[in-house]
C-alpha cells in the first residue's frame, strides 16, 4: 500500500520552481512552453529571480503573483557557481516550505519542456514513491528519436547519476540532502547533490522530454559546442508533441543502454544486485568516479585539489552521519 499517496491531476501536490537572471528570450519561451504543458493548472509555481535583467523581471512578475517570486541579489565578490548554488537553495527552501508540495519539478531558464512533461514527472513520482532507493527524475535524454524501439516514446530507464535539464525531486530526498546542503558553498549545487543521488537511482527517459536552447554565449554552465545535443532534444520533443494524446499509454522501464556521461551506471543489467547491495559501496564507487571526472576535466591542479576535498568532506559526512565540522575536524 502506498505510503506517499497518489499525485493525481487534481491533487495539487506538485509544484515547479523556475530559476531565472538575465536571458529575456530564453525566459519567455521556456514559459510558454510550461503554459502550453498539460496540467500545468494543477501545479503551484514559483520562481526564483536573481535581479539585473529588468526584461527578465517583467516577464516573471507579468507570470507570476509577487508572492510566487523570490528575489535575491548577490555581491559581486562571490563566484558564479557560489551564486547559482544559493539561489537554487533558496528557491527549493521556498517551495517545499509550502505544505501541500509533496515533490517539485526544477526548471531553470532555459530548458523548454514537451507538452507531456508534467504528466511524465507525476507519472514517475507516482510510481516509485515508496521505492527506498529511488532519488530523483530527469527529463533529457540523448537518443536520437528512434520509431524501430518499440516503446521509444513511452520507456524510461534507471541510472546512477545525478539530476540536471529540467528535473524533479520529492519531500523526502529533499530533506536528505538538506542535511548537508547549506547553500554557502562554493560549488555548484549539482555536483553536492550528486553525492547523496548516486546512493540510489535516477530515471531518464529514452525520449527527450525537454529541450535546452542555452547553448550560447550566455551560458553559465553548458558550452556552445554541445549545441548538437540541443538539436537533437528538439527533434525529440517535437515528436512527443505531435504524438501526444491527453490518454497517454503507461511509461515502460526498458532494458536499454542509456548513453549518457562514461560515469552513469545503467542498471537494468544488475537491478537484484544493486538492490541488495551495501550502499556504502556505491557511495565509494559515486566518490571515485567524481575523481575521474574531475581529473579528465580539469587542468588546474589547485582547482581540482579543491573539488575533491569539498566532495571528500561532504561524502563522508553523509556516511558517518557527522557535522561538516566534525568531518572537517574543526
Amino acid at each position: 500500500m502506498s505510503t506517499c499517496g497518489k499525485f493525481t491531476y487534481q491533487s495539487r501536490r506538485a509544484a515547479v520552481l523556475l530559476v531565472a537572471f538575465n536571458r529575456p528570450r530564453h525566459t519567455k519561451e521556456v514559459i510558454e512552453s510550461l503554459k502550453r504543458a498539460h496540467e500545468f493548472d494543477s501545479h503551484e509555481v514559483f520562481c526564483v529571480l536573481q535581479l539585473g535583467n529588468s526584461e527578465v523581471r517583467k516577464l516573471i512578475e507579468d507570470f507570476l503573483p509577487r508572492e510566487k517570486i523570490i528575489y535575491v541579489t548577490h555581491r559581486d565578490t562571490i563566484s558564479t557557481k557560489a551564486k547559482i548554488n544559493n539561489n537554487m537553495f533558496k528557491g527549493l527552501s521556498a517551495t517545499f516550505s509550502s505544505r501541500n508540495v509533496e515533490y517539485v519539478v526544477v526548471l531553470e531558464d532555459d530548458i523548454v519542456i514537451a507538452k507531456d512533461f508534467l504528466q511524465y514527472m507525476r507519472e514517475i513520482q507516482d510510481r516509485f514513491c515508496d521505492d527506498k532507493n529511488f532519488r530523483a527524475v530527469n527529463a533529457f535524454s540523448a537518443l536520437e528519436n528512434s520509431r524501430f524501439i518499440r516503446g521509444f516514446d513511452r520507456g524510461f530507464v534507471r541510472l546512477n547519476y545525478g539530476v540536471a535539464w529540467g528535473w524533479s525531486i520529492n519531500r523526502s530526498n529533499y530533506r536528505s540532502i538538506s542535511r548537508y546542503w547549506t547553500g554557502n558553498e562554493d560549488e555548484h549545487w549539482d555536483s553536492l547533490f550528486e553525492i547523496y543521488l548516486r546512493s540510489g537511482f535516477v530515471i531518464n527517459p529514452l525520449a527527450s522530454r525537454v529541450v535546452n536552447i542555452g547553448f550560447d554565449e550566455l551560458a553559465t554552465h553548458t558550452k556552445s559546442d554541445e549545441s548538437n545535443l540541443g538539436e537533437t532534444m528538439r527533434l525529440s520533443i517535437d515528436y512527443i508533441d505531435q504524438n501526444y494524446s491527453f490518454h497517454q499509454r503507461p511509461l515502460i522501464e526498458k532494458r536499454f543502454l542509456f548513453p549518457w556521461r562514461l560515469d552513469s551506471y545503467n542498471l537494468w543489467m544488475s537491478r537484484k544486485v544493486f538492490i541488495r547491495a551495501n550502499f556504502f559501496t556505491w557511495r565509494l564507487v559515486a566518490f571515485l568516479a567524481t575523481i575521474v571526472v574531475q581529473l579528465g576535466a580539469r587542468n588546474d591542479s589547485g582547482s581540482f585539489i579543491h573539488r575533491v576535498t569539498r566532495v571528500s568532506r561532504a561524502t563522508s559526512r553523509i556516511l558517518l552521519r557527522k557535522p561538516l565540522s566534525q568531518v572537517e575536524g574543526n
